[in-house]
């Protein structure tokens, strides 16, 4: 098994790690040991992203979003208390619309 030293280690650093083996109840060297080993187990994000494969070389194609071909939801088209979506044509969604009343007293209640 290889050996490492870290030298120029700040006191406030060292303090850190010298009470967190305490807590844990192992020595100095082993408290940094492990943290070495987790931070070791997994890719770094550049490591990761080598890993994945070129832009358009996917073996299966990926699947459209519903809402494809300029399609978006309709607003305010949903009866009350229902949630759904229907495709529109990008641009023609209607306006969500307010009952008179309620707009009027919203407008009155300040």
């Amino acid at each position: 098994m290889a050996a490492l030293q870290v030298r120029d280690v700040p006191d406030d650093v060292h303090e850190t790690l010298r009470r967190r083996s305490v807590r844990e109840g192992v020595s100095l060297s082993e408290y940094v040991l492990r943290l070495l080993m987790r931070e070791s187990a997994h890719p770094t994000m550049t490591e990761w992203l080598a890993t994945l494969p070129a832009p358009g070389t996917l073996d299966a194609p990926v699947a459209a979003p519903p809402a494809a071909a300029g399609a978006s939801p309709a607003v305010g088209s949903e009866p009350e208390g229902t949630a759904s979506w229907a495709p529109v044509s990008a641009g023609s969604a209607p306006a969500p619309s307010i009952p008179v009343s309620a707009a009027v007293s919203a407008g009155s209640a300040g």
